[in-house]
């Protein structure tokens, strides 16, 4: 071993040097703290022990600098959701040994309680074929809510298949699941609004409950159009996305990384029942200086307070803000109570 990687963290203590940090900001309870160091090392095995080196081991989608984890925190009127997203590697990362590897994650999580993955089970061959595509395999996330028990999501390659649209594997899988009626509305929205249909990633939440849901994501290269498609949501609420897509100073065109929309599907529903929009902070905006004055405006300006945000920004580096950009996305979610979420990583590699 040289000297270089004997210096270097390793995937491991990079991610849970800003789990504590998380933590810190704010202020979560020990048995939070000890359920996401756990979880989180567990997503890990097999590779965590890897120094980060110059460069990422495998490219990963997940986080803006190629890292394969990020988190995030959810704020309501009440209270918040603090989030672990994980791309499960293999000891050597590859598209196959992660597909392996994503799988086990997957089988692991079925024993957590009120957890199942019967969903999952049901169109796994559909998005882990023998011979998958890029960008990604398969991606975890564990998220916890005060006292409540942690709960899980699988995120799936929509372009896993070699020859096969991103539309047509997704169709596939929604009329396994028994979702074809709600997607079939999405998908006529979107035509009608003369918006191509390409799902970018494909989830499901890992849960037992009859609420458990199936969310569908899209990237858009531009705001235009996206109040109209996100009407289609039986939970919507008019003009909310335009409103919020104000309040961080975004405009039409000139985006230099696309936002995205999410759709979440429950049974027996006949259309997406609730809708969410990620505006990418970095790079659209300078620095995490800026996204914190536009995110905690628009926390605000929906009823929430923005001091447990502006805490947690202030724990996450020891740099000023005006000079890091670790803050990747912000969602937001308006059918019934306002839910803003924030997505951010470390930004290793840059």
């Amino acid at each position: 071993m040289n000297q270089t990687s004997i210096m270097q963290p390793t995937y491991q203590q990079v991610g849970l040097d800003l789990i504590e940090r998380v933590h810190s900001g704010l202020n979560l309870n020990e048995q939070v703290r000890e359920q996401s160091v756990g979880y989180f090392t567990r997503f890990l095995e097999g590779w965590g022990h890897h120094p980060v080196g110059e460069k990422p081991l495998f490219q990963s989608q997940l986080a803006n600098d190629g890292m394969p984890f990020e988190f995030s925190v959810a704020w309501n009127k009440s209270d918040f959701e603090f989030r672990i997203l994980v791309e499960a590697w293999g000891e050597v990362p590859s598209l196959a040994a992660n597909l392996t590897a994503g799988r086990e994650v997957t089988r692991l999580i079925q024993f957590e309680p009120n957890s199942s993955i019967s969903k999952y089970q049901a169109i796994e061959d559909i998005f882990l074929p023998a011979n998958p595509q890029p960008p990604f395999s398969s991606w975890h996330s564990v998220a916890f809510r005060g006292a409540k028990r942690p709960t899980f999501k699988v995120y799936l390659n929509p372009s896993a298949n070699k020859g096969k649209s991103t539309l047509g594997t997704v169709t596939e899988a929604m009329t396994r699941l028994g979702l074809r009626a709600p997607w079939d509305t999405l998908v006529e929205k979107f035509e009608m609004s003369g918006v191509d249909v390409d799902p970018v990633y494909f989830a499901l939440d890992l849960s037992d409950s009859e609420e458990a849901r199936v969310k569908v994501y899209f990237r858009h290269d531009s705001t235009r159009e996206v109040e109209s498609i996100c009407s289609v949501a039986s939970g919507y609420r008019p003009g909310s996305y335009e409103s919020a897509l104000d309040a961080l100073g975004v405009n039409a065109s000139g985006l230099l990384k696309p936002l995205q929309m999410c759709f979440a599907f429950y049974s027996g529903d006949v259309a997406p029942r609730e809708t969410t929009v990620y505006f990418p902070l970095s790079p659209n905006l300078p620095n995490d200086a800026v996204s914190t004055s536009r995110v905690a405006y628009l926390l605000a300006a929906n009823g929430i307070d923005p001091s447990s945000y502006r805490c947690l920004m202030g724990s996450l580096s020891d740099d000023p803000l005006a000079t890091t950009s670790m803050q990747s996305y912000v969602g937001y979610r308006n059918c019934g109570e306002p839910t803003i979420n924030v997505y951010f990583a470390k930004n290793v590699y840059r």
